[in-house]
């Protein structure tokens, strides 16, 4: 085969340089879309389990006819004495109706600490308790789970004095969440 017939098979210096400069843009445009969609993922996954362990409350302390807690916990065994409850928390059956897990109460289930978000409550609360009857307690509760990094909006967990909980977007009285 003569040298005029044969191909070259590869990319010149302009070729590789324009495909550089196309990946660089292309990964500056969605590297921050791709956070903010982590960030609302994360916020979203935090009230979802948040939820779901209020409902096991609830439904726990209604087939046990005995008063379940859930409370903010960072080592999974006692309460913390605050309303932070992004540092994880526990769901036990309280025997002894004293709202503190003790060594010989039935730890129903742990959650660890959620990553880069803030799970606060509306009134600092320490305590979530479930009655037999299934009811709660008290007024209705805002637990608002809000991202520590990127402009999300916060997303909250509200439950009623029936025990009955509810994700929404806003308060309770129809005001926007702060994450302040």
């Amino acid at each position: 085969m003569s040298a005029r017939m044969r191909l070259d098979h590869g990319l010149t210096l302009v070729e590789f340089l324009v495909v550089l400069a196309l990946i660089a843009l292309l990964t500056g445009v969605a590297v921050p879309g791709l956070g903010d969609l982590l960030a609302r993922s994360r916020v979203k996954s935090t009230a979802g389990s948040f939820m779901t362990h209020v409902n096991l409350a609830r439904t726990q302390a209604i087939m046990r006819s005995q008063r379940v807690v859930l409370c903010p916990s960072s080592d999974g065994t006692n309460c913390l004495p605050d309303g932070h409850w992004h540092r994880g928390w526990l769901v036990f059956i309280d025997q002894d109706g004293d709202r503190e897990h003790g060594v010989h109460e039935p730890l129903l289930k742990v959650n660890g600490a959620a990553k880069q978000v803030r799970l606060v409550t509306s009134r600092m609360r320490r305590r979530l308790v479930m009655y037999p009857t299934g009811l709660s307690p008290a007024s209705n509760g805002t637990y608002t789970v809000c991202s520590l990094h990127a402009e999300t909006a916060p997303l909250a967990v509200i439950v009623a004095n029936t025990g009955r909980a509810r994700m929404s977007r806003v308060r309770p009285d129809g005001s926007a969440l702060t994450c302040a």
